[in-house]
């Protein structure tokens, strides 16, 4: 019971942590708006169930439907990003059934977050609608996400840190290709230092072979 209950309390220490860095970043802003624990109502299912998302970024304007109080969207509500903590007891359900259920929604982006690293390998996972579903964004796995709500989120275990971002995938390619070619100068780097060492190496040896045999 106390690991269920401390299980429980990081999640919701991640969520109050995550939702106040966004809220932050768009305290300024005109165009966003973030909600915590908000439900969400797909047609397929009415009226019977509902589902929790951690985190929403909606644009600024859209109203709840039916009350405040039960913080419940209607199925015509088409949320920005969705962001879920997962804990162990429901990562099938947040990983396998919401992206399908999402996809009736016009959710645009989808992302998993688990800052223990315990249920979710890699940690930080997001999927982008694309041609009609929802497909897994490369740079996430990184721990990085260029969303389309104009801001780049970089999750390194328990931190979040945000910034501005341009166009999602502009910024992605600029990501993916600014790695590979920092990898390949990192290459570059090591293969000469090896050939430097050879070089000197091989000098060594031949003065010592003068000096056997002059």
């Amino acid at each position: 019971m106390s690991a269920k209950v401390n299980n429980a309390e990081q999640h919701d220490r991640a969520v109050d942590s995550l939702t106040a860095t966004l809220r932050a970043f768009f305290a300024a802003s005109q165009t966003w708006n973030v909600l915590s624990h908000a439900r969400w109502q797909p047609l397929s299912d009415f009226p019977s169930e509902c589902y929790t998302f951690d985190a929403i970024i909606v644009p600024a304007g859209v109203k709840l439907e039916w009350d405040a109080a039960r913080n419940c969207f209607g199925p015509d509500m088409q949320p920005i990003t969705v962001i879920d903590v997962v804990r162990k007891d429901d990562i099938e359900a947040e990983f396998y059934d919401k992206p399908d259920l999402l996809i009736q929604s016009g959710v645009y982006e989808y992302c998993l977050r688990d800052p223990t690293a315990e249920a979710l390998r890699p940690p930080f996972q997001a999927w982008r609608l694309r041609e009609s579903a929802l497909r897994p964004i490369a740079t996430c796995s990184r721990g990085v996400l260029f969303s389309g709500a104009g801001f780049r989120m970089d999750v390194r275990g328990w931190e979040i840190e945000l910034s501005p971002c341009g166009e999602p995938r502009v910024e992605e390619e600029l990501f993916t290709c600014q790695r590979l070619l920092d990898e390949a100068r990192g290459r570059g780097q090591r293969e000469q230092g090896a050939i430097d060492g050879l070089t000197a190496k091989v000098e060594s040896l031949r003065a010592q072979l003068t000096r056997i045999n002059p």
